[in-house]
Formats: structure tokens, sequence, C-alpha cells
């Protein structure tokens, strides 16, 4: 398992460089603005654009072949992959924290961390799924309409939490529910991309 993580790791290594901009970019700016929204999405598009280039990735190499062809089963190849996801949104999440304190360790910046870890986790979920059962190249399109039906959902979302205008619910109602769908859709997720993989024909 560990060999597969360090492949999917060094996968990424070419566009760490840009990666890490990206992210410094994002989260001074919503430290300047004192927005977490702004980084909020920065960590739902790495939950799905850092694994996705992983395996596009090991699909132009041949890699997945290679793995099983080794002896790696095909439920260990799948949960490496969810493996390397989760731990890409951890680091983001720990991001996140870390910009929570800076701006204000305040009630409604960790219900902000709460719900765009969920949107993390759900994103990813679904777009795991459609490579799976796509591969990369085919499933290219329906990943830019699943990200931006979730931009558009979240944006939707966070101006009813927590606009101007927000609705009068518990401050953690939603953002809880919405990270607990997160990690139930992951688990889920993962089996279907098991079941898929384990039908198909590499």
């Amino acid at each position: 398992m560990r060999g597969l993580l360090l492949k999917s790791w060094k996968n990424i290594l070419p566009t760490f460089a840009y990666y890490c901009f990206f992210t410094a970019v994002f989260f001074a700016v919503s430290i300047i603005a004192k927005e977490l929204i702004y980084f909020g999405f920065v960590c739902v598009m790495f939950s799905v654009a850092v694994p996705v280039a992983s395996m596009a990735r090991d699909e132009r190499d041949g890699w997945d072949k290679f793995a099983l062809a080794s002896g790696v089963t095909r439920q260990k190849f799948v949960l490496s992959g969810y493996l390397f996801a989760l731990f890409v949104m951890l680091f983001s999440w720990l991001l996140f924290i870390v910009l929570c304190a800076v701006t204000g360790a305040t009630a409604e910046n960790f219900a902000l961390f709460l719900f765009f870890a969920g949107a993390s986790l759900f994103a990813a979920s679904v777009v795991l799924v459609l490579v799976h059962k796509f591969g990369v190249e085919k499933a290219r399109i329906l990943l830019i309409v699943v990200f931006v039906a979730v931009m558009l959902v979240g944006v939707g979302i966070t101006s009813v939490l927590f606009g101007e205008d927000r609705v009068s619910l518990p401050l953690f109602a939603m953002p809880a529910v919405v990270f607990a769908v997160g990690w139930a859709a992951f688990a889920v997720s993962c089996f279907v991309s098991g079941r898929i993989c384990a039908k198909k024909d590499y």
C-alpha cells in the first residue's frame, strides 16, 4: 500500500510547485479579505484535481495494468487511490484550520470549515467513481460538469447559511449534515469503485 501511495505522490511532483503557489495565493487572499469561502473552494478543487491528475498519469503510463500484473489486488489498488485523495483533503483541511485560527477562531469560521470539508469529500466521491468507471479521458467532461455543479450548489448553500440574509438555522446544523453525508458518500464511493474495478478488463 505504501508503494502505491508513494507512486501517487510521485505523479504530482511535476505540478507540486503550481499547487503550492495556487494555495498560497488563495490563502493570502482569504486572510486579506477575511473571507474563508475563497479557500474553501480551493479545498474542494484540490480534492478533485490532485487525485485525478495522479490517476491520469497512471492511465497514460499503463501503471494500473502493471500494478495488477505485479500482484496488487484490485481492492488495494482502488483503496490506495481513495487514501491518497483523503491525504490531500486532510492536508487542505489542516491549512483551513490554520486559516481559521489566523483570521479569528470564531464559530462561523469552523462551521465553514466543516461545510467545505464535507463538500470536498462529496466531490471526490462522485469524481473518483466516474474516473474508475469511464477512465480519466472519457470522464473529463463529466468531471467538469460535476465540479461546476458542486461549486454552484456550494455558493448557494454558503449564501443561505453564512450570508447577510441567512436562514435562522443553528450555525452547525447544515455543515454537520454536509460533513456526515460527505463521509458516507466517500465510503459508498470506495465500495462502488471496488465493484467496478473487480469487473473491469484492464
